[in-house]
């Protein structure tokens, strides 16, 4: 999968979406997160699981994941 460089955390998404992160906890492996374009959600939307921008290093994807 085509993917964008690791953006830094004081940087936030141009776009709404899905994209590749890792938060600045001590996880090893990325995971997909939606940017809703104020905050990090841990699904779809999903309100039940958000993230502090400043807590999250992200990469934008060039194709949808599936």
């Amino acid at each position: 999968m085509k993917v964008t460089p690791w953006f830094p955390t004081y940087m936030k998404p141009v776009r709404v979406g899905m994209y590749q992160c890792k938060a600045c906890m001590g996880r090893a492996q990325p995971d997909l997160h939606y940017w809703d374009g104020k905050k990090w959600c841990a699904g779809r939307g999903d309100v039940w699981g958000f993230f502090y921008q400043d807590t999250v290093i992200w990469r934008g994807l060039a194709e949808k994941p599936k």
